[in-house]
C-alpha cells in the first residue's frame, strides 16, 4: 500500500485511540482539520532537527535577484536604490521555495580545488521593494543576502511526499505527530499528562487554543 499523508494521519489517530478515520486531508472533518493545523509544521521541524539525509540539499545554485553594486561603489550619479542589495551586501539571492533551514553559502565549485575555504557570510532577510535587478515587479519577499558571487547553498529542504521518507523518519514522524494531534483534538486517552504538555508547547496558537 502506498504511503500517503492520509495513511499517516490515520496511523496517528489509531495511536491515540481516536474512533474516526479520514479519507482526505482536506475533507473538513474534525480530525482532518486538526491534522492540517499540525502536520506540516511537525514534519518540517523533525526534518530540520534531525538533519536527515533525505532532506539535505548540497551545492544548490541560487537565483540572483540583485547585485552587484556599480563598479567603484555608489555615487551621486549612481546612488543606492531598491534595485540594489541593502548596503553592506553585494548580492541578493532568491530564497528557495523548499528551504527549511539554510546551513551554508559558498562559491560554486571550480576546477581548482580550494584547500583553504573561508566561511561565507550571509543573512536571510525580507525584501519589500518588490522589484528585481531589472526593475520588473516580483512577489519575492524572503531573500538571502551574501557577498559571495555565484553562490550555492547547502540547506535542509522540505520532503512533502511520504513515499520518499526513510523508515526511521516515518516512525519518528508518527510518534511526534500523534501527540500533537491528540492535543489539537482534545482527545488523549493514551497519552500521559507530561506528554500532553510537551506536545502542547509545540503547537501553533490556533491549535493550542482549540485543544
Amino acid at each position: 500500500m502506498a504511503q500517503t499523508v492520509e495513511a499517516l494521519v490515520n496511523q496517528a489517530l489509531i495511536a491515540i485511540g481516536y474512533p474516526v478515520r479520514i479519507g482526505d486531508l482536506y475533507e473538513g472533518s474534525e480530525a482532518s482539520n486538526a491534522a492540517v493545523e499540525v502536520y506540516a509544521q511537525t514534519r518540517d521541524e523533525l526534518l530540520d532537527a534531525g538533519d536527515w539525509p533525505l532532506a539535505r540539499r548540497a551545492n544548490v545554485a541560487l537565483t540572483l535577484l540583485k547585485g552587484p553594486p556599480p563598479a567603484g561603489g555608489y555615487n551621486p550619479l549612481e546612488p543606492w536604490g531598491p534595485t540594489y542589495p541593502p548596503p553592506g551586501w553585494l548580492y541578493e539571492y532568491a530564497y528557495p521555495d523548499d528551504m527549511i533551514d539554510l546551513k551554508a553559502i559558498h562559491p560554486q565549485p571550480s576546477m581548482i580545488f580550494d584547500l583553504d575555504p573561508k566561511p561565507a557570510t550571509w543573512r536571510v532577510d525580507n525584501d519589500n521593494s518588490l522589484v528585481d535587478r531589472n526593475g520588473a515587479a516580483t512577489v519575492q519577499k524572503k531573500v538571502i543576502l551574501s557577498n559571495t558571487k555565484n553562490a550555492v547553498a547547502t540547506y535542509i529542504g522540505q520532503v512533502t511526499d511520504p513515499q520518499l521518507w526513510e523508515p526511521g523518519f516515518t516512525k519518528v514522524m508518527i510518534a511526534t505527530f500523534s501527540k500533537k494531534l491528540a492535543v489539537a483534538l482534545g482527545h488523549s486517552p493514551q497519552l500521559g499528562q507530561a506528554e500532553m504538555a510537551e506536545a502542547a508547547r509545540d503547537l501553533p496558537p490556533a491549535a493550542a487554543e482549540r485543544g
